[in-house]
């Protein structure tokens, strides 16, 4: 790294230089909608390359996205040559993002994919980014700086979240990688240099802006949220410069103003208050969206892009297109002001069909790839797939349509090989079923149903499973699963009520878990950014209002516990308390276990009646020991949260905001002693670790937090305002939520436990093929093609290649050691390759099998090129 040396006057005194940056900021939707916005877009770029083009501003930084381009050339196509030319002179600055994310509330795959798209557009318009911008997003991941020297940037900027002693500072991941990175201790909205002022104003609040820098080169963002740039701003700076004599200020590019060497360092998650608002709470808001994003990712990343990408290594055909499509809308929704659900009714509404359009397609390319993958046969049977990078065994269930002429009166399954699979015939329906392809008139056929509860034995990694259905009932399957009045067990687990509570054993480790499954609501005076309890607050805890056994058979049984809370309805009209006038909250929890199995899990459905209030489920330990320990799993990272939470005293002082006691977690968190409980999760990115007042630690997970205020000023947790006061009734969620989570008990520490979360987030997929179907399969073979050694390793992506016809597979160390293990690779490939985060192979290592060694924190992106 080259460190420039300081301006120096003619006396040889060190001069301070400004170097002036142009900018705005651009919310693509947030208190107008996307379509009210881009109508400013427009008029901004458009004086943008009017200002450009004469010469009067040299530079202009376009907020670090470039979707703002494909937004501005949706309506402006002819201007697509002027902007190309100004970001190949480097007069317009674009990327690295495609869109400016919140970094918590999407997974680490969503953030590369980010990256993925702003690197091609950039790549399509001449341009190129070193530097990491993240200027208002609402804290910033642990693994961010290595994201983004995988993408090859050298300096990142950021302003939320930390308040550092220096302004430039070394920023450390979990694996020891470090980024330098400049902080923005006045923010990137500096409109000094942009309203009408008075000479003498500007100067003052110049002189303010210097007293809070202490570099001898500062970076001045000269704009704000939805300004374009001025005319004159040139003329400005030559004034001000007139009345400075200890330094420079000039127009320039965040590159000019990011030399020199880091003096100070800080590591990990940057989650802190200080002299900007981090705002927390957008983890909580609007959960529905939250669930939705969890469950567009989900789809993409374990199933849509391992299976097209298998399917067209193997031949098939290749889904670039498509994925593109798919994640653009994901993308779209995951801005900060949109997937954070702090913005207004309208823009959040809109997400919902985006959302809706990457699930239908991703559902498309599912049955597209495993129908590819099926064998050219007419014989009514199943193909299963596995997401996972070690061979697993799970119960799934397996749907098959036989063509009702001469369809059988019972069946059973069997593999490809002939062997039977242990099942049980759940249902046998007679019904219609309808096909319609390119090849196939659209139409309903007769079919008998088959609905089979079926244990998958040992299916590969990231493979699949050939099944048949074969006449004749499934042979007896011994019980696995036996259940009481008020209880259901298997050889592992034990769940019963007792007292009034429900009640967890772990047969294995003799663990008791009492009350572990409750819920308790308070009231929330804030608004779609910051939790805030009124001054005179009332808990409202759950009752079991009865239970019973639904469902039970050799396989599985569902306990069903229906809780009663009583909720004030509201605030009270001056919002310091809770409304006299009650609303009765019913919430229906059912809990699933099935035989062999050592994960409970759990569907919940609250019929949400209440406003201003938040609503958690508390997962009782019996935990005492003081020395437990609480973890949540992050974006490649798994994080060690505090397990006392600080107290801050309320209301905060003016400007100030209060620390939180929850934090973010991605599919898990865990509360671990002598014993363990993990909470695995769809969706629900908000959690806590506390002590109840007998000693005991619970788990607790934000279900709700219902208000109806975009932003307000009067809050407890936050002295001041942080957006429009603009009503948001739709963010009260009212109206039935259906959320899903599973209770998962190990000893041994977390890593035993991991694997099972990520069996119950990405369970086994299993579609119907031949009769109907029989003309779509494709009769591709998959073999067993890949080993795994370590499952404490994850797999985060198995996709296409970037650019290329290769495989792109990523795993990550959570732990906090090395790890070594073998990868073997049994697909013919010419090379496995070590490559960046962009997919670009640097280094040859081998063919077959691997040793390999992943250190604490490491991301490791392999290419296995064809």
């Amino acid at each position: 790294m080259q460190v420039s040396e300081p301006t120096r006057s003619s006396s040889g005194i060190r001069t301070k230089e400004v170097v002036v940056v142009p900018h705005t900021h651009w919310d693509r939707e947030w208190y107008r909608t996307f379509q009210a916005f881009r109508m400013r877009l427009v008029d901004a770029v458009d004086r943008v390359i009017d200002l450009l083009e004469a010469a009067t501003l040299p530079h202009f930084l376009l907020d670090g996205q470039t979707v703002m381009i494909e937004d501005y050339l949706a309506i402006r196509p002819e201007q697509r040559d002027r902007l190309a030319a100004l970001v190949r002179s480097g007069q317009l600055a674009i990327g690295p993002w495609y869109i400016l994310p919140d970094e918590f509330l999407v997974s680490g795959e969503s953030l590369i994919r980010n990256l993925l798209f702003g690197r091609r557009l950039m790549q399509q318009f001449g341009g190129q980014s070193t530097i990491g911008y993240l200027p208002d997003m609402f804290g910033h991941v642990a693994q961010m700086p290595q994201v983004l020297r995988g993408f090859g940037m050298e300096r990142a900027l950021v302003w939320r979240g930390v308040d550092p002693d220096s302004e430039l500072f070394w920023w450390r991941d979990p694996s020891g990688e470090r980024i330098a990175t400049t902080f923005l201790p006045t923010g990137y909205c500096n409109v000094f240099l942009w309203d009408s002022l008075p000479l003498e104003t500007r100067v003052e609040r110049f002189h303010e802006f210097l007293k809070v820098h202490r570099h001898d080169r500062i970076l001045l963002l000269s704009g704000c949220d939805h300004l374009a740039p001025n005319h004159d701003l040139p003329q400005i700076i030559r004034d001000l410069q007139g009345q400075w004599t200890d330094g420079t200020i000039h127009l320039g590019r965040l590159v000019d103003a990011f030399e020199g060497s880091p003096e100070t360092e800080v590591s990990g998650e940057l989650r802190q208050g200080g002299r900007a608002y981090l705002l927390p709470d957008v983890l909580s808001a609007r959960m529905y969206l939250k669930q939705a994003n969890a469950a567009c990712q989900t789809l993409w990343e374990r199933y849509v892009e391992p299976l097209t990408a298998l399917v067209g290594y193997q031949g098939g055909p290749y889904a670039d297109g498509y994925w593109h499509e798919g994640w653009q809308k994901i993308l779209l929704n995951q801005p900060h002001d949109s997937i954070c659900g702090c913005s207004v009714d309208e823009v959040h509404r809109e997400m919902l069909a985006r959302f809706s359009e990457s699930m239908e397609l991703g559902e498309g390319l599912i049955e597209r790839s495993l129908l590819a993958l099926a064998p050219k046969s007419e014989a009514p049977g199943a193909i299963a797939f596995n997401p996972h990078p070690q061979s697993r065994s799970q119960w799934a269930e397996v749907v098959i349509d036989w063509p009702r002429d001469g369809a059988p009166e019972s069946a059973h399954l069997v593999t490809e090989s002939g062997e039977t699979v242990p099942c049980r015939l759940v249902s046998t329906e007679d019904t219609e079923a309808f096909y319609a392809e390119i090849d196939l008139f659209p139409g309903w056929r007769e079919v008998r149903r088959f609905r089979f509860s079926a244990y998958l034995a040992s299916v590969p990694a990231l493979g699949v499973r050939r099944l048949f259905a074969r006449p004749g009932a499934p042979e007896a399957l011994n019980e696995g699963v036996s259940v009481g009045p008020n209880s259901l067990s298997n050889e592992h687990l034990r769940l019963f009520i007792k007292d009034g509570a429900l009640h967890l054993e772990d047969n294995d480790t003799g663990a008791h878990y009492p009350d572990v499954h409750s819920f308790e609501d308070g009231a929330d005076a804030g608004d779609e950014y910051n939790y805030s309890p009124p001054a005179d607050d009332r808990l409202v805890t759950s009752e079991i209002d009865h239970w019973s056994v639904d469902h039970h058979d050799e396989t599985e049984a569902v306990l069903r516990v229906v809780y009663r809370l009583t909720l004030p309805e509201r605030l009270n009209q001056d919002r310091t308390g809770r409304s006299n006038r009650t609303v009765q909250e019913i919430v229906t929890s059912r809990f699933r276990l099935r035989a062999g199995s050592r994960v409970v899990a759990v569907e919940t459905e609250v019929d949400n009646r209440a406003c201003d209030h938040r609503l958690r489920v508390r997962f009782g330990t019996g935990l005492i020991d003081p020395d437990v320990r609480a973890f949540s799993e992050n974006q490649f990272w798994v994080a060690e949260r505090p397990v006392t939470p600080p107290q801050t005293t309320l209301p905060v002082a003016p400007l100030a905001e209060y620390e939180p006691t929850t934090f973010p977690q991605q599919t898990w968190s865990a509360v671990a002693g002598p014993y363990g409980l993990m909470v695995a999760n769809h969706g629900l990115p908000e959690a806590e670790v506390s002590r109840d007042a007998g000693g005991d630690w619970a788990l607790k997970l934000t279900l709700l937090r219902c208000v109806g205020w975009l932003s307000r000023d009067d809050l407890r947790t936050r002295g001041g305002g942080a957006g429009p006061h603009v009503q948001t009734p739709d963010a009260q969620c009212l109206g039935t939520h259906t959320f899903s989570y599973a209770l998962i008990p190990f000893r041994d520490g977390w890593t035993t436990a991991q694997p099972l979360a990520q069996g119950f987030v990405a369970p086994f997929r299993v579609l119907s093929v031949g009769g109907g179907q029989a003309s779509r399969a494709g009769g591709l073979e998959l073999p067993d093609w890949l080993g795994l050694g370590d499952d404490r390793l994850v797999l985060s992506a198995l996709k296409c290649q970037e650019g290329g016809r290769g495989l792109t597979l990523r795993v990550y160390n959570p732990t906090e050691r090395p790890i070594e293990t073998d990868l073997t690779v049994a697909l013919p490939h010419r090379a496995i390759s070590l490559a960046s985060m962009a997919e670009e192979p640097r280094r040859d290592l081998g063919q077959g099998r691997l040793d390999l060694v992943v250190g604490s924190g490491e991301i490791v992106t392999l290419v296995i090129s064809p």
